[in-house]
């Protein structure tokens, strides 16, 4: 399955885009990333939904051009692109505990 890029919204605002094949999978990103501080606390109500076209497009373009395209796990609301958050890191296009630091 491919990657999807998927829009974190927390109170209607959009906050984040995580990179998962799955729904599941963007969940557990967002919790990564929620237990690190990067988005709003989780008493604010938040919604995954799939990523327009449009804004897509632009954020595979910005990755490619960093050199991190379908290696990252989100990008901020700030521009900021992640590829790991605590213990995720990216394997075979799903969120993974990470075993290891090389």
């Amino acid at each position: 399955m491919s990657q999807r890029l998927w829009t974190v919204l927390a109170d209607n605002v959009p906050v984040a885009v995580v990179a998962a094949s799955r729904k599941g999978d963007a969940w557990k990103i967002v919790a990564a990333l929620a237990d690190h501080d990067d988005l709003p606390p989780r008493r604010v109500d938040t919604v995954l939904r799939l990523c327009l076209p449009e804004q897509a497009t632009l954020l595979h373009r910005r990755a490619d051009a960093l050199g991190i395209a379908g290696r990252f796990l989100a990008c901020l609301r700030n521009g900021l692109f992640l590829t790991y958050i605590g213990g995720l890191t990216l394997g075979n296009a799903v969120a993974t505990p990470m075993e290891r630091a090389a």
